[in-house]
């Protein structure tokens, strides 16, 4: 990683929302902008500002952010998210790095004190997504902890905790033909009033483990590149390792919960009810400015009454399970 004596400055149209990242290491540009490729744009007046700053003296600003008034609105080993209702402020606290946001405000920043790959991650992924996140959430865009795809622009949820294996399902439905809309994250947009639910892609890179080659072989040169150190798994982006059409706006028509997987070679595909569906996408909700939380609870609600949702328990065979589950789309 190298400091740079001018920061790089990026703009990314995403959804909507125009974000400029101006970075002060050039490794964490390159990742963002490799992550966000997709929604890269000229230069424009950005509705949001991220400054990302590494090493040195930390920002004036870190001060002065009042981290002793925050609420824990989620918490997980080594690291926390704080919301401050009077400012409107989510704080974000994670392994020696800080990040701020002030959703209303349009402005991000985030500092790490060294120049390491694990700063690397945290400042170019969950430090970047969580305040884009919530920025979208105020414009009525909400995420959806997902993977999806798509065929002829109708398009399969596939929903569940890190580890359920969202990716390795993502990768195996792209293999059977079907269009990318991301592996972890989407985002839904429309209300029960006006009757009608978009699903917006978040064609991010994939996160994959070491052993992803032994069900997809192709990309075994891929992964036998090392990843930088610190990093959970290899990111790489999907459409510069297999065929793949990146999906635009989708209509959703079916959602799958990654459920225990099967002790049978062949999956189980088990319908459930629209309350269980939503009791498992609840946690997607960011407590923090009670309107557009709330607003984003509904947005959830309508999505899983909006089509059929099902419960996943794969089976030892990829390509079985894949097949399996792509026949919903028909």
């Amino acid at each position: 990683m190298r400091r740079v004596a001018i920061p790089i400055t990026s703009c990314y149209d995403v959804h909507g929302l125009v974000l400029e990242v101006v970075s002060t290491w050039d490794e964490v540009a390159a990742v963002v902008a490799s992550r966000l490729r997709p929604f890269a744009a000229p230069a424009a007046a950005p509705d949001v500002r991220v400054s990302i700053v590494v090493g040195g003296a930390p920002p004036a600003d870190l001060d002065r952010i009042p981290w002793d008034r925050g609420r824990l609105v989620y918490e997980s080993d080594g690291g926390r998210i704080l919301f401050v209702e009077d400012e409107d402020l989510l704080l974000l606290d994670n392994a020696g790095g800080r990040a701020w946001a002030r959703a209303g405000v349009g402005e991000a920043a985030m500092y790490a004190p060294l120049a390491s790959g694990p700063s690397a991650w945290l400042l170019s992924h969950p430090f970047i997504t969580i305040p884009l996140m919530e920025m979208l959430k105020r414009r009525s865009v909400f995420s959806v902890h997902a993977g999806a795809v798509a065929a002829d622009d109708r398009a399969l949820l596939l929903a569940g905790p890190s580890g359920a294996g969202k990716t390795t399902l993502t990768v195996a439905l792209v293999r059977c033909g079907l269009d990318f809309l991301g592996d972890d994250l989407a985002f839904v947009s429309g209300t029960e009033a006006v009757g009608r639910l978009l699903l917006l892609p978040f064609s991010d890179e994939i996160d994959l483990l070491d052993d992803a080659a032994d069900h997809f072989p192709e990309l075994g040169s891929s992964l036998a590149e090392c990843r930088p150190p610190g990093w959970p798994k290899h990111s790489l982006r999907i459409e510069d390792v297999l065929d793949v059409r990146l999906a635009g706006v989708c209509t959703p028509i079916a959602g799958v919960l990654l459920g225990e997987r099967s002790e049978t070679v062949a999956p189980l595909l088990e319908a459930v009810s629209a309350d269980v569906a939503l009791l498992e996408l609840a946690p997607n909700v960011l407590l923090t400015d009670p309107t557009s939380s709330q607003a984003h609870l509904d947005a959830l609600g309508f999505l899983t009454r909006s089509c059929p949702w099902y419960v996943l328990h794969a089976g030892s065979d990829v390509n079985l399970t894949a097949a399996a589950v792509a026949a919903l789309l028909n």
